[in-house]
């Protein structure tokens, strides 16, 4: 499983959850996350106050990896509320069912 949200106004995280834990990784706005490959994936863009009527919280943006290529099953969720003095949940998580050896990129960079 791969959980992806925003934290702040300006990070990203990016869990791998295992039967041992978890893994993380954090990259910026507006980066694409690749996981997966061009056989079964997901590329995921989360991005911060993205337009003029959106308020301050995440978009995330989702597409195949290319034509044809099936998804892993994906669902969509809220992060846990944070913030101090009253928690509020701002971000979208988009949790991902994929096998626990699944490659995640950032760019041309492996994470997690």
């Amino acid at each position: 499983m791969i959980e992806i949200y925003g934290h702040s106004d300006d990070i990203v995280v990016i869990e791998r959850i295992t039967e041992r834990g978890k893994t993380t990784d954090e990259t910026t706005s507006g980066k694409m996350i690749t996981i997966g490959n061009e056989t079964k994936g997901v590329k995921i863009t989360m991005k911060y106050a993205p337009s003029k009527r959106s308020g301050a919280v995440w978009r995330a943006g989702i597409e195949q990896i290319d034509e044809g290529v099936p998804l892993f099953p994906m669902t969509i969720g809220l992060a846990e509320p944070s913030g101090y003095p009253d928690p509020l949940s701002y971000s979208v998580k988009v949790s991902i069912d994929c096998p626990k050896n699944t490659s995640v990129w950032v760019g041309k960079k492996q994470v997690v």
